[in-house]
């Protein structure tokens, strides 16, 4: 009974110093591909990118959407090709109607793939802060419409009497 508890102790021992190891190699693994992944998409931009400004304008990215290989690039990242421009709004996150290597980087990653939990998460969230919001500005407006309706009642009132007094009193 001893030695099949050293043997099992042994096992145990070489089976957890090898996951671990899986574990490394799969970490190594998933850097080297991000770090590949980033590397084409320097590329990619470097293909289309304005030599002289270092962006893309909304024309240059029409362009570059018209070359197979730069569309079915993105296509690769599971990126949809359908509509540019909104795809070139959501890529321009400063709104500058450029983009620059890093927001087409940036973009490309967030698009990449289908949604996240995280980023599904976050859109609701901030769904949520935009409807209490609004829910504050209507009611702010109401009350503000309210005020205004009792102001303009206090002001036509005076008026009312003033004009009755004028007018004259039948006399029989």
């Amino acid at each position: 009974l001893a030695i099949v508890n050293v043997v099992t102790g042994v096992f145990c021992t070489t089976a957890m110093e090898s996951a671990a190891a899986d574990k490394e190699i799969a970490t190594m693994k998933q850097l080297k591909k991000k770090n590949a992944q980033l590397e084409d998409l320097r590329n990619a931009f470097e293909e289309i990118v304005d030599a002289e400004s270092n962006t893309v304008n909304i024309g240059d990215f029409e362009k570059a959407m018209r070359s197979d290989k730069f569309r079915h690039f993105l296509e690769s990242m599971s990126i949809s090709t359908e509509d540019i421009s909104t795809l070139f709004t959501i890529m321009d996150s400063d709104q500058s109607g450029l983009i620059d290597l890093e927001e087409f980087v940036q973009g490309c990653l967030q698009l990449h793939g289908p949604a996240k939990s995280l980023q599904l998460a976050k859109m609701s969230f901030e769904n949520k802060i935009t409807r209490q919001a609004m829910k504050s500005m209507a009611t702010s407006l109401m009350e503000v419409r309210a005020q205004l309706d009792r102001m303009s009642r206090k002001a036509l009132l005076p008026r009312k009497r003033r004009s009755q007094l004028r007018q004259p009193v039948c006399s029989i």
